[in-house]
């Protein structure tokens, strides 16, 4: 209310250094209500979330350890006869994915052909010539519209459209 008082003091002309500072004054008192309502929001907000939250991720977390029960394996066959040992089960997975994945017992196959190590002039000319745009674009043309695209996925009817 004296804030109200002082701003109806200036606005009908009432101007003096004691009232601007009692109205400073007021403002920033107000201003610093307000800060307090503000982080007292934010401390609520907290609270809540942390209640609230947490009841969430227990519930979450209820659904996830269902799954992952749900979802694990109990036993395996060995030899005929069922095993629900846990470290048996590992040990049995193991194995398994070991032989699987392990390196093959033959190297890679190699290739005896001698092979040239050198191009001939006639090849080093073809490769080091200058391709005209006209080239380019006759060899475009020469290639059936709708093949399969490329691996930009264009056609060649596309690079014909919009040559």
């Amino acid at each position: 209310e004296d804030l109200i008082d002082i701003d109806k003091n200036l606005d009908s002309g009432n101007v003096s250094d004691e009232i601007l500072l009692k109205r400073m004054e007021f403002t920033r008192k107000l201003h610093d209500i307000n800060q307090m309502e503000a982080r007292d929001y934010v401390q609520k907000s907290k609270i809540k979330w942390t209640i609230e939250g947490e009841e969430n991720s227990k519930f979450f977390h209820g659904i996830i350890n269902k799954k992952r029960s749900q979802l694990s394996i109990r036993g395996v066959f060995v030899d005929g006869d069922w095993n629900t040992d846990p470290e048996v089960v590992k040990d049995v997975f193991k194995d398994h994915f070991a032989t699987r994945f392990k390196q093959p017992a033959h190297g890679r196959l190699k290739l005896n052909i001698s092979f040239p190590s050198r191009l001939s002039a006639d090849q080093v000319a073809d490769i080091d010539c200058s391709v005209s745009r006209d080239e380019i674009r006759v060899a475009v043309w020469n290639f059936v519209e709708n093949k399969s695209p490329g691996p930009d996925e264009y056609t060649f009817e596309f690079f014909r459209r919009y040559w």
